[in-house]
């Protein structure tokens, strides 16, 4: 998540990166997570978007890529090129586009579209791991929180720093909420139903939401919650000492905070 003016920057910033690319895919990795993407990215099979991140994260030493791609669903016979510039530590603009312009130009596109805000760039890397704006704070017994947009496929996880030194580890807080959502959340609220186009005769799965709108689960060592809030769901890690009837007014909380606060975009 970030604030409106960040988000501003690198929309326009991404636009005309795209523009120039001839392209509608593309999109904006911090530590390899997207924090803004084109609407014709998030067109993309979830399938083929998570192939594609595979592609540039699994040679992550590497400051720029370009790289021919099929896709199993968008085009499985012509390739697209996956390019990839870094434009400062931690942070790359994606795109796929055809065979021109030369990876050298593109290069030089990038660094002249983001070259007068760097600072924006580099305020957003610094909210990682948190990846919360400073303007939305989270309370000390909130361990971490994981936002899902079902419809879209898409997520945003975050910990907080003022409990890093909870004995659930901030790598081991991001698989807690992973687990419990694909355990308690994906398994009972949300089934797939298949939608098929009749020009094409394609058949594609979207998330259909037909469960309870909150549900939550108690440990030893920490307490889940869960809440859906239109198209999406909230999933905030606790610590133990949380009462369980606390959670539901600190989850709201959180919500409130992220989709009421003007300065914030998901």
């Amino acid at each position: 998540m970030a604030s409106r003016d960040e988000r501003y920057v690198f929309k326009t910033c991404l636009e005309g990166f795209m523009e120039y690319l001839d392209s509608i895919y593309g999109c904006v990795l911090v530590h390899d997570c997207v924090a803004i993407a084109t609407e014709g990215w998030w067109s993309l099979d979830p399938v083929e978007r998570k192939l594609l991140m595979i592609a540039i994260t699994s040679e992550s030493i590497c400051t720029t890529h370009d790289i021919p791609v099929f896709l199993p669903c968008k085009s499985p016979n012509v390739a697209f090129r996956l390019v990839s510039i870094t434009l400062i530590n931690h942070v790359q603009v994606l795109a796929l586009c055809g065979p021109n312009p030369e990876l050298t130009e593109i290069e030089r596109f990038a660094v002249q579209c983001w070259k007068n805000n760097m600072d924006v760039l580099c305020s957003v890397e610094q909210c990682y791991p948190r990846n919360l704006p400073a303007s939305v704070s989270l309370d000390n017994e909130t361990l971490g929180f994981m936002l899902v947009n079902y419809k879209v496929e898409k997520f945003v996880l975050g910990r907080n720093l003022q409990c890093e030194k909870n004995r659930v580890t901030g790598s081991h807080r991001l698989d807690i909420l992973r687990t419990f959502y694909h355990q308690a959340v994906e398994m009972f609220g949300l089934s797939v139903e298949q939608k098929e186009s009749n020009d094409e005769k394609i058949i594609t799965n979207a998330w259909k939401f037909t469960g309870a709108k909150e549900t939550y689960l108690c440990s030893e060592y920490h307490k889940c919650h869960a809440v859906k809030h239109n198209d999406y769901i909230l999933c905030v890690l606790y610590t133990s000492i949380v009462p369980t009837h606390t959670m539901r007014l600190i989850s709201q909380k959180i919500l409130k905070m992220m989709f009421n606060d003007k300065q914030t975009y998901w």
